[in-house]
């Protein structure tokens, strides 16, 4: 439920306060530390890397929603001017992180485009003790590839539904197939039988 719960604010079905991220203790973000997930009017759908080779610097930020349950290490991908954001979303207080999986991101990514840009991994879970453990992990290769770990709080029972004027901005600026919409009905509808 979690995770459906993410995946409706992602796309922007849902409302919450800025998801505020915070580092590693042990890590000094060098250049521009990111401060929270941003905002975003475009929500891509990604069934496959090559998705990444279109991104366009005129259109940031911008998030994608990877619909392949094989694309394990990110539950979503958003890019600002200045950052590359792989998001994992769980409810557990440890978590695997396979650092190869990045090399792939990479490569599908327009050079140019991925050394502008810091790479940061979020970890968005539903507490603060969960969201520690997972900051303070030490994840292999991620040093080597300089990205540095986040973690951030979804708290469920801050997301409200949008305003009717908000609502229609959505369906007027997220770029979305009939997929998409479709998904989007699907949590609304099972999201706020849960609630």
């Amino acid at each position: 439920m979690f995770e459906r719960l993410f995946h409706a604010w992602f796309i922007g079905c849902w409302t919450s306060p800025k998801l505020v991220c915070s580092p590693a203790p042990r890590v000094r973000p060098r250049v521009s530390p990111l401060k929270s997930i941003p905002v975003c009017k475009e929500v891509h759908l990604l069934s496959g890397l090559k998705s990444l080779e279109d991104v366009n610097e005129s259109n940031l930020p911008v998030r994608w929603w990877p619909i392949s349950q094989t694309f394990l290490t990110a539950n979503a991908i958003s890019c600002t001017k200045t950052h590359i954001i792989t998001i994992q979303v769980t409810v557990l207080k440890s978590h695997k992180l396979n650092a190869e999986v990045f090399n792939t991101i990479k490569e599908n990514f327009p050079t140019r485009f991925w050394v502008s840009r810091k790479v940061c991994h979020v970890f968005i879970t539903n507490d603060e003790t969960k969201a520690t453990a997972l900051q303070n992990k030490k994840y292999s290769g991620l040093v080597e590839r300089n990205i540095t770990i986040y973690s951030t709080i979804l708290n469920i029972a801050e997301l409200s539904e949008p305003t009717e004027d908000v609502r229609q901005e959505i369906e007027a600026t997220i770029m979305v197939s009939n997929h998409m919409l479709l998904l989007i009905g699907i949590h609304l509808r099972n999201s706020t039988s849960e609630f």
